[in-house]
C-alpha cells in the first residue's frame, strides 16, 4: 500500500511564478522527499525562482516534445498539470495516465458571469477534459464554483493552490499610521482597467489632496496614463521590491474588468493593507470582508471613485479593523495552506485507492 513517504509527485507549471516556487519548497520540506518540477518559463523575467524553489526546475518550451524518459525521470504517481492548453505538459499527462497514475488539474480561473460562450466551455470540459483528472486544485471559493460547473464534485475540489509566502509579505506600521497612498499592481492593459484607476483617483485628488496613488507595472497603455503630481509609476517590480512597497501603503486598488483570483490581493493583505475591488476579482470572495474592503462594480469609474472617497473618511478604528480582518483573512493561505491542500489531496486520491 502506498504511503505519503513512498509517493512521486511531479508539478508542471506554465510560467512558474516565484510564490509557487516558495509553495512547493516548503511542501518538499514537509514531504521530505525531492519534487519535480517540470515548468515554462514566466512571461516576465523573475530573478529568484530558482533561489525559492532551493533548486532549479526542469524548463522546457510549451510545444517541445517531450517524454518522462527524455526528461530522465520516472513515471510519478501523482501528476499536478497547470495550464491543460500547454502541448507538452498534456504529453506528460497522457504518458502518466497510460501508467496508471493520478492526475490533478491545477485551474486559477474564476466562476466567469453567465454567458453562452461560458456555458460551453463549461461544457466542452465536462464532455471531453472532466475524464482526463482525477481532481482539481483551485485557489479559493470562486475556483471551487467554476470547478463544479466544470463537473467535479466537491470532494474532488480541494482549495489552497495560490498564496504569497507571509516570511516575505507581511505588515509595517499600523494601517493609520501609514501615509494616504493607495496602490496600484499590475499590467497596464484594458483588462485590468487601469486608465479607469487614474481618472477615478484624479477626480478624488481634486478633492483630497493629502493622497497619493501609486502605480506598479508596465504595459501598452503606459503612454495614456494621465501626468499628475500625486500620482507615482515605478515600473514593473520584483516580489520582494513589492513587499516592502506594500508595507507602507493603506490599500490597494485592483478594479479589473476579468480577473482568475489574483495573488495580488492575498500579498496586500498578507501587508495589512485594506483593499478596493471590483466585483470581478476571484480572491474577493476569500479575501475581502466589509471590514477591510470596498467592492465597486467592474467597468464602472464612477462605482471605483465613490469606492476611494469612501475610503478617505475612515477613521482610525476602522483602519485598524481593517488591518485586523485582513491578517486574518491571509492566514487562510500561503505555503502551509498550499502544503496541507496537497498532503489532503495525496491521502484521498492515492493512499486511499491504493
Amino acid at each position: 500500500m502506498k504511503t505519503k513517504k513512498n509517493i512521486t509527485i511531479a508539478f508542471a507549471w506554465p510560467g512558474l511564478p516565484e510564490y509557487a516556487a516558495r509553495c512547493i519548497k516548503e511542501l518538499s520540506k514537509s514531504l521530505n522527499t525531492s519534487l519535480a518540477v517540470i515548468a515554462t518559463r514566466p512571461s516576465i523575467p523573475l530573478g529568484n525562482i530558482e533561489a525559492a524553489l532551493g533548486k532549479a526546475p526542469i524548463w522546457i518550451e510549451e510545444n517541445e516534445k517531450i517524454s518522462w524518459a527524455t526528461l530522465r525521470l520516472n513515471t510519478p504517481d501523482l501528476f499536478f498539470i497547470g495550464g491543460y492548453n500547454t502541448p507538452a505538459f498534456e504529453r506528460l499527462a497522457r504518458e502518466a495516465r497510460a501508467a496508471g497514475s493520478k492526475i490533478i488539474l491545477m485551474a486559477d480561473n474564476n466562476k466567469p458571469p453567465p454567458r453562452a460562450y461560458y456555458f460551453l466551455h463549461a461544457l466542452h470540459h465536462r464532455l471531453f477534459r472532466r475524464s482526463r483528472y482525477d481532481g482539481i486544485f483551485v485557489p479559493g471559493k470562486s475556483g471551487r464554483k467554476l470547478a463544479r460547473s466544470w463537473g467535479y464534485t466537491d470532494d474532488l475540489i480541494t482549495e489552497g493552490l495560490y498564496g504569497a509566502d507571509p516570511v516575505i509579505f507581511k505588515g509595517g506600521l499600523p494601517l493609520n499610521k501609514r501615509k494616504k497612498e493607495i496602490i496600484f499592481v499590475g499590467q497596464f492593459i484594458k483588462r485590468k482597467n487601469i486608465l479607469g484607476v487614474v481618472e477615478a483617483f484624479t477626480k478624488l485628488a481634486d478633492q483630497h489632496p493629502d493622497w497619493s496613488l501609486t502605480l506598479c507595472g508596465n504595459g501598452p497603455l503606459e503612454q495614456s496614463i494621465a501626468v499628475h503630481p500625486n500620482i507615482t509609476t515605478l515600473g514593473f517590480v520584483q516580489p520582494s521590491e513589492l513587499a516592502n512597497i506594500l508595507r507602507d501603503k493603506r490599500c490597494l486598488v485592483l478594479p479589473s474588468l476579468e480577473e482568475h483570483w489574483g495573488l495580488v490581493v492575498h500579498e496586500a493583505v498578507s501587508s495589512g493593507c485594506a483593499l478596493i475591488l471590483s466585483d470581478a476579482i476571484g480572491s474577493a470572495d476569500d479575501l475581502a470582508h466589509q471590514d477591510n474592503a470596498l467592492i465597486c462594480k467592474a467597468g464602472h469609474t464612477a462605482s471605483l471613485y465613490e469606492a476611494m472617497k469612501a475610503l478617505t473618511s475612515w477613521d482610525s478604528t476602522q483602519w485598524q479593523q481593517a488591518e485586523q480582518t485582513s491578517y486574518r483573512l491571509a492566514s487562510q493561505f500561503g505555503p502551509h495552506a498550499f502544503q496541507a491542500a496537497v498532503e489532503s489531496i495525496i491521502e484521498k486520491v492515492v493512499v486511499s485507492s491504493s
